[in-house]
């Protein structure tokens, strides 16, 4: 299972996620180098839920260019998997959480959070 929770309160923003990503009930945890949630910016940070080989692609194909657009491209990364993995945008100014899922990106909020059962449940089936 991967699960990512963040909340706006008093101006800050608190994440955080399960230590551990699984892909075929193999973890890969920060140690490995897929942490779920990253800073990409003074004003950016992104979680993840669901597919990490997407997940892992989008976070290191973001530049300057994506910058710019940060729902768009996150939201376009999602899709190109249908959805297979979700994402929470973490924004500092001013501070708010977009959660793109289900196809879309929803308006910014002050609490968020995304899971995915698919690893965990292949995990259980072992």
């Amino acid at each position: 299972m991967t699960l990512v929770a963040a909340r706006v309160r008093e101006g800050v923003i608190s994440a955080v996620s399960e230590a551990g990503v699984t892909r075929n009930a193999e973890t890969f945890g920060p140690v490995r180098g897929v942490p779920k949630l990253c800073i990409l910016s003074p004003d950016l940070a992104v979680g993840f839920a669901g597919g990490i080989d997407n997940a892992v692609s989008a976070l290191t194909g973001f530049d300057e260019g994506a910058s710019r657009r940060p729902t768009e491209y996150f939201l376009s990364a999602h899709r190109e998997v249908n959805g297979a993995t979700d994402f929470l945008l973490l924004r500092g100014s001013p501070p708010s959480i977009i959660k793109i899922s289900n196809g879309r990106a929803d308006p910014p909020v002050r609490r968020a959070g995304s899971a995915s059962t698919t690893d965990f449940l292949s995990s259980k089936r072992r």
